[in-house]
């Protein structure tokens, strides 16, 4: 579903919505979302967590301790479902229609693979809960579709005047509106000054006069207009008419 479009001298860019992404819980992530719902399949499925016994959110937790250590880092997800879903690591103000779905937790092994530590400062662990914070976030944009593609076309004119469109560049999953309108603006800006380069160069090189002379076809009782310069070369036979420059290559 085309979101907005930008233009840009020739060029247009088409922002598009990414209907096909894989999903950010398929990246190389720091936590790993352990959740429960009875209708929406959320967060890793992989976990390794046995949930079975689990009754309470306090059962919920205890399973989680049991395979990533009692000193994880264990971070609660809310989910409000109310035309759409949307996550968040803090409760939603709303009492009907959102509640606690489950937890995203790091492992101190985890936290100390990811930045390459051997112990687990004070510091580190600050900095791994804004991690899992941020990439609850970037889930809570998959399932609201808040992630995007682009598509730049040149807009062109072929020698008959029909319009058409020239793809030029393509890119997906993009995840925010604001994070893809910057990308596309550089790229726009820098398609337009290499146009404009271009026809900069054209525009300072010689004109060409078109001077023809007429040459005289053997053994036939005609003339035709050709280039001066290739008048005294012009070969008997040929008696097509020039319908662009034999010089310069412009339509004439």
């Amino acid at each position: 579903m085309e979101t907005k479009k930008i233009n840009l001298g020739n060029f247009t860019a088409k922002i598009i919505q990414d209907e096909d992404n894989q999903g950010p819980r398929e990246w190389d992530n720091l936590g790993t979302m352990v959740c429960e719902h009875r209708r929406y399949s959320l967060g890793d499925s992989n976990h390794g967590v046995d949930l079975s016994s689990s009754n309470s959110w306090d059962d919920h937790e205890k399973a989680i301790k049991k395979v990533f250590g009692k000193d994880c880092v264990l971070l609660p997800i809310y989910m409000i479902d109310h035309s759409g879903q949307s996550v968040s690591t803090s409760p939603f103000s709303c009492p009907w229609d959102s509640g606690r779905v489950g937890s995203i937790v790091a492992s101190r092994k985890d936290i100390r693979e990811n930045f390459g530590i051997k112990r687990v400062t004070k510091e580190k662990l600050d900095h791994s809960i804004q991690i899992l914070k941020g990439e609850v976030e970037t889930y809570d944009q998959y399932l609201q579709g808040d992630v995007y593609g682009y598509q730049i076309v040149e807009n062109m004119v072929d020698d008959e005047g029909n319009e058409y469109e020239a793809d030029r560049d393509s890119c997906w999953g993009f995840y925010g509106l604001e994070i893809i309108e910057e990308e596309v603006n550089q790229l726009l800006k820098g398609y337009k000054e290499e146009q404009d380069k271009v026809m900069e160069d054209e525009n300072q090189k010689p004109k060409c006069d078109h001077l023809f002379g007429l040459a005289n076809l053997e053994e036939e009782d005609e003339f035709v207009m050709v280039h001066a310069e290739d008048a005294i070369d012009f070969e008997a036979g040929n008696n097509t008419k020039f319908q662009f420059c034999p010089m310069c290559g412009e339509k004439l």
